[in-house]
This record gives structure tokens, C-alpha cells and sequence, in this order.
């Protein structure tokens, strides 16, 4: 990553309200006061990979209806921590700002995956992270706006 942006927790928690997330009514985590905005390709191609490695090495994989998104999510926001850790030239006083979020699907369903906040257009955007797929997706107003739980 050539440029490594940073923002605030105010900003990062109104960026998270303005994607429709209102942390207001979630139990939230936030462990820092300064956060370091990711890329889109960091995020989809190397941590993806990193990631998608990582879960090979433990031979852990998803089974549907095996109820563990929330590990997947849990470890994926570890993983992207020590992944951003290592990239070179990244501010050392930000944590890495992917996180982990618990929501219902369109579908009725609780699940847990990751988001990121990504720089782009100078401005912070949010981006959904589904840790069994190792890919960006993306939900739905309905989908950001029945989040519970969010720890970044």
C-alpha cells in the first residue's frame, strides 16, 4: 500500500453511522484511538490470500449450518491484524481498521463476518469482508442497519 491514511475513532464511528450502522444500538468494541484505512486490492488480493492460507494451514473450513461464522470472523479479524502488521511503511502509532461485525441476513439468518473501512475518492468507505469466501461482499441497507455487535 503506497499511501496509508488514517482516521479517528469519532470518524471512524461516524463512518461506520453513515454506512448505515448505528453503533448506538450494538454492543461495540473499539480498541484505539487511531485507525489506518486499508485498499480495496490489500484486501482482496493479499490479505485474501493470506487469509485464504491461513485457513488451509488449519484445515478450517466452513459447513452450512455448523454455526461458527463467528469463529471464522473472530480469527479472520486477528489474521488481518498480524497480515497489516507486517506491510511495510504502515503507520506504527494505527491499528488496522477491519473488524467484526454481527448482523441479520435478507434471509432472517444471524451471521457474523468482517468489515474494513477502505480509502477511497479521500474519503473513508465501508466494505463487507466474508471470512469463509476470503471476498468482499455486499450487504444490503437492511443487512447494515440490523447489526448487533461490532468490535474493531
Amino acid at each position: 500500500m503506497a499511501d496509508h491514511p488514517t482516521i479517528s475513532l469519532v470518524t471512524l464511528k461516524s463512518s461506520l453511522f453513515d454506512a448505515g450502522i448505528d453503533i448506538e444500538k450494538a454492543d461495540r468494541g473499539f480498541t484505539t484511538k487511531l485507525y489506518a484505512l486499508l485498499s480495496r486490492p490489500w484486501l482482496s488480493l493479499e490479505f485474501s490470500r493470506y487469509w485464504t492460507d491461513t485457513k488451509q494451514s488449519f484445515a478450517y473450513s466452513y459447513t452450512f449450518g455448523s454455526q461458527v461464522c463467528h469463529h471464522f470472523a473472530q480469527g479472520c479479524a486477528v489474521f488481518a491484524g498480524l497480515c497489516y502488521d507486517s506491510t511495510p511503511d504502515r503507520p506504527k502509532d494505527a491499528a488496522c481498521c477491519f473488524g467484526e461485525m454481527w448482523y441479520t441476513t435478507d434471509a432472517g439468518v444471524p451471521h457474523a463476518i468482517n468489515f474494513a473501512f477502505v480509502w477511497e475518492n479521500e474519503k473513508p468507505v465501508f466494505v463487507a469482508f466474508e471470512p469463509q469466501a476470503s471476498q468482499i461482499i455486499q450487504l444490503s441497507e437492511k443487512e447494515r442497519n440490523s447489526c448487533v455487535f461490532v468490535r474493531v
